[in-house]
């Protein structure tokens, strides 16, 4: 792999919540195994969002103490809420595809020539072994129901709230939270986010399984990516978000080569709408309705 390529690799493994990157003696205190990865996986996105919401709460004290003061009553459940479920919601988004990816590498084994098999992830892991089946599939089972089932039918719910209310024009405060899931597509496809979801789910986890390195990876990789780059225009706002269209003799290549590269943390689209709602792809700023 070139430098430079290696280079950016290495900034992006501070978003694998792996804690391997944290640069500890994992060693000397027995936390480098598969299994403390997933713990680490599993548990860091909540403790982050315990952490948002006590602060969330400390500030919405003083915004409600503020606000009584003015002859303005609101609960600090409330103000809470508002404060923090935007960072809750992004938090969510980016931890889907980096525990997701983890967690399906517990089913991945290389078999010896001895009949043995061990883990990949973690060549002192037999997958036989008691250790296996007593800790790792169960956290690995933990963390795929969590995060890489949990997350997105959690965003479908939301987008079914919000439905009436996006469809109409009028939209409210919902609406507003899940901007960052429908803001890129038309409206009548507001749930199209989802599908992605569940392609990336494929593409980070189940994709994993497939004779890893082989050719038939690569074949059953591309066919699942193929329909892709024709459907997605249609369900898109803007399809052709460049000034000048795509060269069409790159699109064969990018077709194939996508499947073979989607592992990497790029597959990660950040929430820019989450944290900055002015700067939405909504064209004029919509009015929350009570």
């Amino acid at each position: 792999m070139p430098e430079n390529s290696q280079l950016v690799f290495s900034w992006l493994k501070v978003f694998t919540m792996s804690i391997e990157t944290l640069q500890l003696p994992l060693q000397c205190v027995s936390l480098h195994s598969f299994a403390t990865q997933l713990v680490f996986a599993f548990v860091t996105p909540l403790v982050l969002a315990a952490l948002a919401c006590i602060c969330a709460l400390y500030v919405s004290i003083g915004k409600v103490r503020h606000k009584k003061r003015s002859g303005r009553n609101e609960t600090v459940l409330r103000v809470t809420q508002r404060q923090v479920a935007p960072f809750l919601l992004g938090l969510l988004f980016l931890a889907f595809p980096v525990a997701s990816s983890l967690a399906f590498n517990a089913f991945a084994c290389d078999t010896m020539d001895d009949g043995s098999a061990y883990l990949r992830h973690d060549l002192s892991v037999e997958c036989h072994s008691p250790q296996y089946r007593g800790t790792v599939l169960p956290l690995a089972w933990l963390v795929i129901s969590t995060y890489a089932f949990g997350i997105p039918l959690f965003f479908l719910l939301l987008l079914l709230r919000a439905r009436s209310s996006l469809l109409s024009g009028h939209y409210s405060h919902l609406t507003i939270l899940t901007t960052f899931l429908w803001s890129g597509y038309k409206r009548t496809y507001y749930w199209f986010e989802i599908p992605e979801l569940a392609r990336k789910l494929f593409f980070v986890g189940f994709a994993l399984l497939i004779s890893p390195g082989s050719i038939t990876q690569l074949v059953v990789c591309s066919q699942v990516q193929h329909p892709y780059p024709r459907v997605r225009p249609l369900a898109r706002a803007h399809p052709h978000p460049y000034p000048s269209p795509r060269p069409q003799s790159l699109s064969p290549t990018a077709t194939v080569a996508t499947p073979a590269l989607t592992h990497t943390p790029h597959t990660i689209r950040w929430p820019s709408a989450i944290f900055s709602p002015s700067s939405s792809p909504v064209r004029s700023r919509p009015t929350p309705t009570n």
